[in-house]
This record gives C-alpha cells, structure tokens and sequence, in this order.
C-alpha cells in the first residue's frame, strides 16, 4: 500500500448547495468516508467513483487536483493545471486526488494509474491545444476553427480513464459517424502519443519516466495507441469508398420559385401542371407576350428538370425557340392536332429564335 502526504481530515467542503445537488444527495448518501480504511480494494473504489462521476463537475474535479498539488507542493503541476481546459480535466485523476486529499490509502496500482493520468492529462492537453490552433498546410499557418471532434476526443479520454487501454476506437468513430477528414485529426492527435507509447519499450531514458508500470503494462499501453491509429486511418479510408446517395428533392420544393402562365384566353390555352416537367423527355412552352413555341429536347434518359425558373438538362443543339407571328394561333393547334411526324415537320417551315431557356409569367406550358 501507498499514502502521500496524510492531510487533516476534512467535511464535505461543497458551499453553496442547489436544491438539485441536496436532491441527489438525499438519493446518493453523503461523500464516502475513506480515512481509517486500511484497504481501499477495487469494488470499493468503484463505489466510490461512481459517487463522484454522480455528484460531482469537472469544476470540483479541477479543484480536487488543485487541492492536492497544494497539500503535496507540486507547484509545477499546479501551474500546468491551470493550462488544463475543463474538458482535459482527468476526472479519474481527479478523483484519486480527492481520496488522498481526505486521508485515504491507496495500494501501489492505484498509485501508477493515478500518476499516468496526470501524465497523460498534461501531455494531450498540450498537444490538443497546439492542434486546434494551428494548421500547417505547406508553407502557410492557419488558425483552424474549434469543431466538434475537440468534444469527440474528450469524451473517448474520459472513457479511457474510465475502462484504461481495452476500448476500440474504431467502433466510436463508426457510432459517432465521424467524417473521414476529421478522423484524420484523431489520428494526428495521437500519432505522437502512439510514438511516445512505443519509444518507451525500446529508449532507456523515457522509460524511466513510466517505472512504475511493468513491462506488460508497457507493452499493452504502446499496442491500445499503435491501434488507434491503424483504426483511424482505416475509418477514414472506408467512409471515403461510401458512395452518398443524391438527396432527393420533392418536386412542391422545386417548383416553389417556377412561374408560368397557367392560362391564356387569347389564345385559348391552358397550362399542364408543371410536375409533369420532372423527367419528361421534352417540354413545348408557348410565349404569350413574342409569340415563341419553345421546344426542349431532354439530354439524357433522366429528363428534364427545373430551377427556380430555369430548365434544365436539355439538349442545347436540337431544343429550340420559333417565331410563330401572325399565325400564332393555328401554329399553336399543330401541337394538339397533329402527329409527331407532322408536328416536327411544321416547326421546320418556322424561322427560329434566340432559345428561351427560362419560363416567366407570359409562358404557357403546353405540353410534357
């Protein structure tokens, strides 16, 4: 078994209580007693913890570790500390500290690991600091924006603290459904981690700084980060080969900015509902205020389409726009009353125009 420095046994020192707070402490009993236990074993500590990852913030976790530097004189950790954003907080760490700060015992293990996560605690933070700052790209630094993969980083450092070196991230990122460039990150950020992990197992001299874990803890350490990375890099290889599907738009959301001429009593002409455009394989429009037939021929096999006004996917070379002048209202009766051959037979005797690509208020749809 291990005790730093024995401090004075306290009271919960918890001020300034909300009702929530005196509600769950009403459900989850007072803070547990630790002093004058001769052996804190696993079940009890998880107990413990769990009371703590219950009552307690990532606020109170920061303070327990400030407590416990101060009582200890570690002034160098505590200066580091306060470079520790909330997120980075080890709360494991955190919550050993508490159980020595109130005179608890703690055997050698529980020693290691709460001296690892204070390592590993100082060094990520650092290290994420600088990756979310900065983005080299060739020769040119750029502040990089705060995203959400910061968020996806911590809570996967939390889990570690809370299970140690047995998790897959491969499976967290699958779940979370990170994108490929931001695991791309994850695995920037633990590149350097991973190379720290296996430099231990080979360099003398770092591996002085881990002699409180054995050589297998050594070695499992360095295989969980080596993983980390492989894992990472094949997420963002596989979400690359997925194919995302085209998002489909509803034709009331497409045709929300379509106007047309609905009719023309002039002419006597009505127009067809505009749905019918959506991958039809040609359109015939009729241009009230020229006196233009406009036909479009559709590109390809998906049809025609629209855009705020505008058709689209037609075939520039055979759609076309014809002056019907005076004739107008006979040339428009071809388009009902004659056959395919005979319709396209009439247009050849028209004087074409300038193609009119957009519909407008003056534009009667014929027919689709």
């Amino acid at each position: 078994m291990a005790r730093l420095t024995k401090p004075k046994p306290k009271k919960n020192e918890r001020v300034g209580k909300t009702a929530q707070y005196i509600a769950d402490l009403k459900f989850m009993g007072e803070e547990p007693v630790v002093y004058g236990i001769v052996e804190l074993d696993d079940i009890t500590l998880t107990k413990i913890f769990n009371w703590y990852n219950y009552m307690c913030t990532r606020s109170d976790a920061r303070q327990y570790l400030k407590d416990f530097f101060k009582i200890q004189g570690e002034d160098t950790n505590l200066e580091m500390l306060a470079t520790v954003p909330d997120i980075w907080i080890s709360v494991t760490a955190a919550w050993y500290a508490r159980i020595l700060n109130r005179g608890g015992i703690l055997e050698m293990p529980h020693i290691k690991k709460f001296r690892l996560r204070l390592t590993e605690m100082f060094a990520k933070s650092t290290l994420n600091k600088a990756l979310e700052n900065l983005d080299i790209e060739e020769t040119t630094i750029k502040v990089r924006k705060p995203t959400k993969i910061s968020d996806f980083i911590g809570e996967f450092e939390e889990a570690i603290d809370n299970s140690g070196w047995t998790l897959s991230i491969y499976e967290w990122l699958q779940n979370k459904q990170i994108p490929s460039t931001q695991a791309k990150i994850v695995e920037e950020f633990y590149t350097p981690i991973a190379e720290e992990a296996n430099q231990t197992l080979i360099d003398s001299k770092i591996k002085e700084g881990y002699s409180h874990y054995s050589a297998a803890e050594l070695k499992k350490r360095a295989a969980f980060y080596a993983t980390i990375i492989t894992d990472c890099q094949r997420h963002a290889s596989n979400k690359k080969k997925i194919v995302r599907k085209k998002k489909v738009i509803s034709p009331d959301k497409k045709l929300k900015n379509f106007k047309f001429q609905t009719e023309s009593k002039d002419f006597k002409v009505v127009s067809i509902n505009p749905e019918k455009i959506l991958g039809s394989n040609e359109l015939v429009t009729f241009n009230t205020k020229y006196k233009t037939l406009t036909q479009f021929i559709a590109i390809s096999e998906s049809g025609l389409d629209v855009k705020g006004t505008t058709i689209l996917n037609y075939d520039e070379d055979k759609s076309k726009t014809y002056k019907l002048g005076r004739n107008a209202e006979i040339n428009i009766e071809m388009v009902f009353r004659s056959g395919r051959k005979a319709f396209l037979k009439n247009l050849e005797k028209l004087k074409t125009a300038t193609l009119q690509h957009r519909i407008n208020e003056n534009t009667v749809l014929l027919k689709a």
